[in-house]
């Protein structure tokens, strides 16, 4: 920090140890980030440690389901697969029939479950033929109008993931550890590929 015995200015040292520190967290933050196993898609768009434009654009109630989605703070299926131990490679989305992973660039661009919403609230242009650049390109937009897009397409979508995961959940824990009346649940998915939210119970003899 020093090169000789001469006392530096309280003021200077500061600096440097402020300085130092901040090299020393970064370093580790970027290593952290490009080592871990869940960060695949958001080391995508997320390469430094600076503060993301959309959290000053956005009003409250949507700048917090974006959040949740950039920062794996949801319910897909690559992060709840984890809770039961399956294999990352089958975390398939259980929404459509495409047997892809259920991630978050799955969700944003080809899952068919959600396509009427996706051309309501997505661009096109980005939405055609989707790749890791465009994945890029989206979630590091600071266009207000796509911002706005992205989090309401990410509102719409948490409530129905999370209805089928809450009920995929219980299907389990019934199947492996009965209840009391020794039974268990399924729920349906109509024709249109709209969740039902009826839940039905059979006794298990």
């Amino acid at each position: 920090m020093w090169h000789d015995q001469i006392i530096a200015k309280s003021d200077n040292i500061s600096k440097n140890v402020k300085k130092c520190l901040s090299n020393k967290f970064m370093l580790n933050w970027s290593n952290n980030v490009m080592n871990s196993a869940k960060c695949l898609n958001y080391r995508i768009y997320k390469s430094d440690f600076c503060f993301e434009k959309y959290l000053s654009l956005l009003p409250s109630d949507l700048r917090m389901y974006l959040c949740k989605f950039r920062c794996l703070s949801n319910k897909l299926p690559i992060e709840t697969g984890r809770f039961f131990n399956i294999d990352r490679t089958e975390r398939h989305c259980n929404l459509c029939n495409a047997n892809e992973l259920g991630d978050e660039f799955h969700y944003l661009f080809k899952c068919t479950f959600f396509n009427n919403v996706r051309a309501k609230f997505l661009p096109l242009d980005i939405c055609k033929n989707p790749n890791v650049l465009k994945f890029k390109e989206l979630m590091n937009t600071s266009d207000l109008f796509t911002l706005t897009g992205i989090a309401k397409f990410c509102k719409n979508n948490y409530g129905t993931i999370h209805a089928f995961k809450v009920a995929t959940d219980i299907i389990i824990l019934n199947y492996i550890f009965l209840d009391k009346a020794n039974s268990f649940v399924y729920i349906d998915i109509n024709n249109d590929n709209n969740l039902l939210s009826k839940i039905h119970w059979f006794t298990v003899i």
